[in-house]
C-alpha cells in the first residue's frame, strides 16, 4: 500500500535535489572558514581583472593625457591614487563577499540539515512499513 506521507517528503526531497541540493551538498564539503576564504579568493582575483581592464581602456581614452603627465612629476601622485582606490575597492569586497558567502553558507546549512532529517523520516517508514509487510506475511 502507498503510503501518501511517505510519498510528499519524497517528492519534497527530489525537488531540493534538483533544484539547490547539488550546490548545498558540494558546499557542505567545505569548512565554514575554507568557504568564506574561497569566495573572498575568487572575488579579489575577479575584481583585480576587473579593476586592471578598467585602468587599461581609461589608459587608452586618455592617451594624449596620459603622455603629457608622464613628462612632470604627477605620474608618481596619480599611481598612489589609482593604488590606493584599488585597495579600498578590494576592502569593500572582502568586507561584502565575507557577509553574503557567511549568509548563504548558514542557508545552505539549514537547507542540507532539513533534507537529512526528512531522508531519515523516509528510513523510519520505509522500515515501518517492512515490519508490517513482514508481519502480515508471517501470520498468514
Amino acid at each position: 500500500m502507498i503510503d501518501c506521507e511517505k510519498v510528499k517528503l519524497m517528492t519534497k526531497c527530489a525537488i531540493y535535489e534538483s533544484h539547490e541540493g547539488n550546490s548545498d551538498i558540494e558546499g557542505s564539503k567545505y569548512r565554514k572558514s575554507d568557504y568564506i576564504g574561497l569566495a573572498v579568493i575568487r572575488n579579489i582575483a575577479a575584481s583585480a581583472v576587473g579593476y586592471l581592464l578598467l585602468i587599461g581602456i581609461l589608459f587608452l581614452y586618455n592617451m594624449d593625457m596620459l603622455v603629457k603627465i608622464a613628462f612632470t612629476s604627477l605620474i608618481k601622485k596619480y599611481f598612489i591614487l589609482l593604488t590606493g582606490i584599488y585597495f579600498g575597492i578590494v576592502l569593500i569586497i572582502i568586507a561584502c563577499t565575507y557577509y553574503l558567502s557567511s549568509r548563504e553558507y548558514n542557508k545552505s546549512r539549514k537547507r542540507l540539515s532539513k533534507y537529512v532529517r526528512m531522508l531519515k523520516q523516509i528510513n523510519k517508514m520505509t522500515i515501518k512499513g517492512e515490519a508490517v509487510d513482514y508481519i502480515d506475511k508471517t501470520a498468514e
